[in-house]
């Protein structure tokens, strides 16, 4: 009894952890300037109004591995 309720147990564990792994990450936009810091949620974020150089796609987890924080005008919504 006690072997089937550990299997049933790692089995739902396991499903758990892959079902939050394998969701698809939102695309955020950056400003590649070197004074830059936030990422948005859309390119027309009016965050993105004074950026000189070019506004990079990519995803979430891209940005906040180059040490963005979430932008406070588009982050508000």
């Amino acid at each position: 009894m006690r072997m089937k309720y550990l299997k049933t147990t790692i089995g739902l564990m396991l499903l758990l952890l892959t079902s939050f792994t394998n969701a698809p990450e939102r695309t955020v936009y950056i400003c590649n300037g070197p004074q830059s810091v936030a990422y948005h949620l859309t390119s027309k974020c009016r965050g993105l109004d004074r950026c000189s150089t070019e506004i990079q796609a990519l995803t979430e987890s891209q940005a906040i591995n180059k040490g963005r924080r979430l932008c406070k005008i588009c982050g508000k919504h």
